[in-house]
């Protein structure tokens, strides 16, 4: 007898010994195992007295039986004749038997001289090869005068070996849902239906499905158990027999939307018998939490990662911050350090000839991207996703994790560190890279539904990865587009559908529950799908905080993108605001959008999608627009104060407010540039930006200090390469300053303020291949006479740890005479020079040069020499130009 084993929930299981797969022995001779298969009239019929002979052109089986029997002629032939042939089904003999026996008019046939039931073993004599085995069932009918009625039921089943027909090699059965067992068993009576989780040439334990079956119903339905196994099997069992199955199945997988690898070599136990390795929250998720108290404390962040902006020290150029860092919070999250670790440091920075500087457009991105730490969910559900993936990599991205075991089970992991906050937060910063905005805005914009998530997961958490060089997500991002909305992140490891039930449940592991890792999957956290809406909803902080929707569930681009460098975006047609702040943005065509913290985002513009940050419940940091011009109302919050970063491909610009709690600004903008509008009773400061990025050079132009009356509006417009201001309100004035970084330089200045007019319109021309160190701006369009333009001199010495050294304003007696005096101020002594050059910039004349001390110099200038006229007076200290004045000369 087969020995039974009881395992866990009742299922029986059994072993069996290793050779059962061996082939069934063949018969040397091509005649049957003695077999006594009925009597009749006290004769015995033997199988070794028997052949069959099958003639496969006309489909007809003829059995050859010699019956040792005393009357009997041992030399007559029994004949039976099998018709229409085909391998299956049950059939009606013909007993063919008046040559039978001297009694040949009686009709005797097959079943007057056999009773009972039996096997008869049938070979192809001519091939010598097994065609099957056929199964009868006889009932004497008694003689009625000189006729003999005989009546054979049986049933021939082609192959004589018994056969498992369904799985097939390749199938894969899902948990939870029914698949049928189909098999046949000739000659069979009852059988057992057993499934084996991995290979059964190793002993193993065994699930018993069903036991006692009718051999003949060749099915049964099997409700698939909730296990994973790469290499499942079915096995047949005489119920009668011994220890060895009678039948085995084509290797099939049990797989269903659950996450797990295929186990690594080095834990397999058998060469052949794979197993699964599933992911658990207990052990592949973080065991502390997503929040200030144990993962971003204060003392941890200061003694990490933390840096003062406006004087710390960058940690990659080890000099000061530079000065487009002024004003950064000291909160933002994330990091600067981390955003350069994510998008690596050839990207964030440019090594100039004496000096390395961060990019300015990377760091006016991070400005915009970046906001108040609330939460890093999606740092934490990534890296769990990567660290159960591929934990050799993802310890070798981040061996600040301690040690590769910790990489493979972060469950063991229960305080952060300095350089654990640095991955999660350097992961953190991956959702602001091309890869990740690309996945949400296809998802939000085309309104991906919340089933075709559930169809996407459930192949992806089903497949099992041979080539890790992709790695699909199983990370959700969850979007709340209500009053009390924001973004959060997740990361999914099973799907669960119920028979007759329209609720799909995602099981999700969540940072914000770290407690959650040790309970059963149904207490723990779950994304709900109704399948007849195709809505989801998901619990996110207790019951007041229910989101959910018919959009706004989407998983993240894949997974393996996360072990590269991140891809800063392109930039196209993107607009990031302040946190917090209210927006109402129209296009001509009637179309826009809008957003409110107390009422949330709608749109009517197909392009405009809100992109939350993954941390929780707040604002979008930005909007994707389309490339067509806009006119939008902002209004200021309680932390007073507006800035807008409108990011293009080539061009982009920014400009801010000082506007105070709940004061609003009125900008419209175009490919061109943008118009400011205060429409409050009071001032406001305004400044403006623009930026190009070049192939071969980056450059800004910044108009800062703008005062505009309430009522009045400025417009600042890119012309070419310069910029140009229109005054449309009361007379004003503004500061301007310009960077430009190309080949390997790096250029900069700063200049004096400007006066501009009510109606007036200054262009500005940076003349960008050196930044002169003077600066025309142009009154009106062209420009076109001496007394439309504006001079304005360059007062940055140079650069000097990363800041630009400033010198005291150079002033001079006018008009100019053969006695006026040139005064500024020197940092040290030097050599000082005094050129006149006129209105085309040419030097004129050498009106001083001489040795001055350090402090406050007087330079006697003799103009005498100069016809009247515009002169720019530049100033040269050591051979260095400090800046120069404008002046006139009259005779």
């Amino acid at each position: 007898m087969r020995r039974y084993l009881l395992i866990f929930l009742g299922v029986l299981a059994l072993t069996f010994s290793p050779d059962f797969l061996q082939a069934q022995e063949q018969v040397s001779n091509m005649t049957f195992k003695s077999q006594k298969l009925g009597t009749t009239a006290g004769r015995t019929w033997e199988t070794d007295s028997v052949t069959v002979k099958l003639d496969g052109a006309t489909n007809v089986m003829t059995v050859i039986g010699y019956f040792p029997s005393s009357g009997s002629d041992p030399t007559q032939e029994l004949t039976l004749r099998l018709y229409n042939f085909d391998g299956v089904g049950t059939y009606q003999l013909d007993a063919v038997g008046d040559s039978i026996w001297e009694d040949r008019n009686s009709g005797d046939g097959f079943c007057h001289w056999v009773s009972g039931q039996g096997e008869v073993t049938i070979y192809d004599l001519s091939t010598n090869t097994l065609e099957g085995t056929f199964r009868f069932v006889c009932e004497s009918t008694p003689k009625t005068g000189t006729s003999f009625k005989t009546v054979i039921d049986g049933s021939f089943i082609k192959g004589l070996e018994t056969k498992i027909t369904s799985p097939e090699e390749g199938d894969i059965l899902e948990p939870g849902k029914e698949w049928e067992i189909t098999w046949q068993a000739p000659g069979r009576d009852k059988v057992d239906v057993v499934l084996a989780l991995v290979d059964p040439e190793y002993e193993e334990e065994l699930k018993l499905i069903e036991a006692g079956v009718l051999a003949s119903d060749g099915s049964v339905v099997f409700d698939v158990y909730d296990t994973l196994s790469p290499n499942a099997y079915i096995l047949l069992f005489d119920p009668e027999g011994g220890e060895d199955p009678i039948a085995v199945s084509e290797k099939f997988r049990i797989r269903g939307p659950r996450l797990a690898k295929l186990a690594d070599e080095s834990e397999i136990a058998c060469p052949d018998c794979n197993y699964y390795t599933t992911y658990e929250p207990s052990i592949h998720g973080w065991k502390f939490l997503n929040g200030n108290d144990s993962l971003f404390n204060p003392e941890k962040r200061s003694n990490a990662f933390q840096y003062n902006y406006s004087s710390g020290t960058d940690p990659f150029t080890k000099e000061r911050y530079t000065k487009d860092f002024d004003g950064a919070p000291v909160s933002s999250y994330p990091e600067w350090p981390n955003w350069v670790n994510a998008f690596t440091q050839p990207v964030c920075y440019e090594s100039a000839v004496d000096t390395t500087r961060a990019r300015k457009r990377v760091v006016r991105r991070w400005r915009a991207d970046a906001d108040k730490y609330e939460g890093s969910c999606f740092g934490m559900s990534i890296a769990s996703a990567l660290a159960f993936y591929q934990p050799e990599k993802f310890y070798q991205a981040f061996p600040g994790i301690g040690s590769l075991e910790n990489a493979k089970s972060l469950g063991t992991i229960f305080n952060s560190s300095p350089e654990i906050l640095d991955l999660i937060s350097t992961l953190y910063a991956y959702q602001f890279g091309e890869g990740y905005i690309l996945t949400y805005y296809y998802a939000i914009n085309t309104g991906e539904g919340p089933l075709q998530v559930v169809e996407d997961l459930k192949k992806r958490l089903a497949e099992d990865l041979t080539d890790l060089s992709y790695i699909p997500s199983v990370v959700l991002s969850i979007i709340e587009d209500e009053e009390g909305g924001g973004g959060h992140s997740v990361m999914a490891y099973k799907v669960l559908e119920e028979e007759d039930n329209p609720i799909i449940k995602i099981f999700v592991y969540d940072p914000n529950w770290p407690e959650e890792t040790n309970l059963p999957d149904e207490e723990r956290s779950y994304i709900t799908v109704n399948s007849e809406t195709n809505t989801w909803e998901y619990n996110l902080n207790g019951a007041d905080r229910i989101w959910g929707g018919e959009i706004g569930m989407l998983t993240t681009n894949p997974l393996h993108r996360y072990l590269e460098p991140a891809m800063f975006p392109s930039q196209e047609s993107m607009v990031a605001l302040q946190s917090r702040l209210s927006i109402d943005a129209q296009k001509s065509n009637g179309q826009g959008f809008r957003y409110s913290v107390d009422k949330g985002f709608s749109s009517t513009d197909p392009e405009a999608v809100a992109l939350y940050p993954m941390n929780g419940p707040g604002s979008p940091y930005g909007y994707t627009l389309s490339d067509e011009p806009y006119t939008t109302e902002i209004t200021a919050n309680q932390e007073s104060g507006i800035r807008l970063d409108l990011f293009r491909k080539e061009l982009s610009f920014s400009y801010s407010s000082n506007a105070t709690d709940g004061e609003t600004d009125r900008v419209a903008w175009d490919e061109k540039g943008m118009t400011i509008h205060n429409p409050g009773s009071t001032p406001r400061t305004f400044d403006f930006e623009a930026l190009f990025d070049l192939p071969t050079a980056e450059r800004t132009i910044k108009v800062a200090d703008v005062d505009l009356a309430g009522g009045d509006s400025i417009r600042f417009e890119v012309v070419e390469d310069d910029l140009r201001i229109s005054n449309y309100g009361a007379a004003t004035r503004y500061t301007v300053s310009l960077s430009q970084t190309s080949d390997g330089s790096y250029l900069e200045g700063e200049y004096d303020p400007v006066d501009i007019g009510k109606g007036d319109v200054h262009t500005i021309d940076p003349k960008w291949g050196t930044l002169s160190w003077r600066l025309p701006i142009y009154v009106g369009i062209t420009g076109s006479s001496d007394a439309d333009t504006i001079y304005r001199i360059n007062h940055l010495l140079g650069v000097e740890d990363g800041r630009a050294t400033e010198i005291s304003s150079i002033q001079v007696t006018t008009p100019l005479t053969d006695q006026s005096i040139l005064t500024l101020s020197l940092a040290e002594p030097g050599i000082v020079r005094v050129d006149a050059h006129d209105i085309q910039g040419r030097r004129v004349a050498t009106l001083f040069e001489g040795k001055r001390e350090e402090g406050n110099a007087r330079i006697p200038i003799d103009a005498s020499g100069l016809e009247s006229g515009q002169y720019l007076l530049r100033v040269m200290v050591n051979n260095q130009d400090v800046g120069s004045v404008s002046a006139m000369r009259v005779e």
